[in-house]
């Protein structure tokens, strides 16, 4: 028969809890307690803040961790969507905040099921989070109908948002339109506008530019007429190429700094699996 040492257990809990959210990028507040004892300058050495009362604290604000509003869908299988942008932002240590736009049933094979949130709802998730936590920046990704892309505009307008992303999600990878076109008409003329980059892949850089891309100046040619069109940043990302996984950032005239090279090609280093498809290594250089 063995014995836990349940004072221990706890005291190895906290070190460990402290330590999870450090690595995770949250700021951290500890209590000396007596669960302290024995871990105390790990403990301290880990959190922002290391207090023996909650009155020392004083007016001490976390303000520095930057906050992120993703507005996406809900990928089941947690490669995509709102699960991964929560990943991805924790990773670079800011803080991530969620408004769903649809639920999904899906995995790395394909999609077998959309419900779109309702409008109403789809606003309250909008009215909860800017009324308390204003972010610092949107990204945006799948929207579900032309109600959402109406109400997302209205609140970057609203509360002055300068750092959005969007990522326009209208083309399947077979080539299907995604969006319908009373949506795409939002998009134009209310949404894109107040956008910083735009995130389109091949296909979608195509279809918003109206340019057969064929080689590299088609596709810098294409990015520059989505960036003149909404006045914003565009990265055109290479998945779908047959050549590379190349990135292509283009800014766009607007700063005198950038004329001089409004174009930069990014490689990029990562392993792309697909049910189809081998893994691809991709050297950065």
């Amino acid at each position: 028969m063995s014995y836990v040492n349940r004072e221990q257990l706890k005291k190895d809990l906290l070190l460990y809890a402290v330590k999870t959210a450090t690595e995770a990028g949250f700021p951290v507040c500890s209590i000396y307690d007596t669960y302290s004892v024995g871990n105390a300058k790990k403990i301290q050495r880990l959190s922002n803040i290391y207090v023996r009362d909650f009155s020392e604290i004083g007016d001490y604000s976390f303000s520095n961790m930057k906050t992120v509003l993703t507005i996406a869908g809900s990928d089941s299988s947690g490669g995509a969507g709102i699960q991964a942008d929560i990943k991805t932002l924790t990773v670079h240590k800011v803080y991530a905040m969620t408004c769903i736009t649809a639920l999904t049933a899906q995995n790395t094979v394909g999609i077998t099921g959309i419900m779109p949130v309702p409008a109403e709802f789809f606003k309250k998730q909008m009215e909860s989070i800017f009324t308390d936590i204003k972010p610092d920046a949107v990204k945006i990704g799948m929207i579900a109908s032309k109600e959402q892309a109406e109400i997302i505009a209205e609140y970057l307008e609203k509360y002055s948002i300068k750092n959005v992303v969007a990522d326009p999600v209208m083309i399947s990878t077979s080539g299907t339109v995604l969006v319908e076109e009373t949506t795409r008409k939002i998009l134009y003329e209310k949404l894109y506008p107040k956008v910083s980059l735009l995130t389109p892949n091949i296909p979608e850089t195509e279809f918003l530019s109206g340019i057969k891309i064929t080689d590299k100046k088609t596709r810098e040619e294409a990015a520059k007429v989505i960036a003149d069109r909404w006045n914003c940043a565009v990265l055109s990302k290479g998945g779908h190429s047959e050549e590379n996984a190349d990135d292509l950032l283009y800014e766009s005239f607007l700063q005198e700094e950038k004329k001089k090279k409004p174009f930069g090609f990014q490689q990029k280093e990562s392993i792309i699996q697909t049910h189809t498809e081998p893994a691809v290594h991709f050297q950065v250089r």
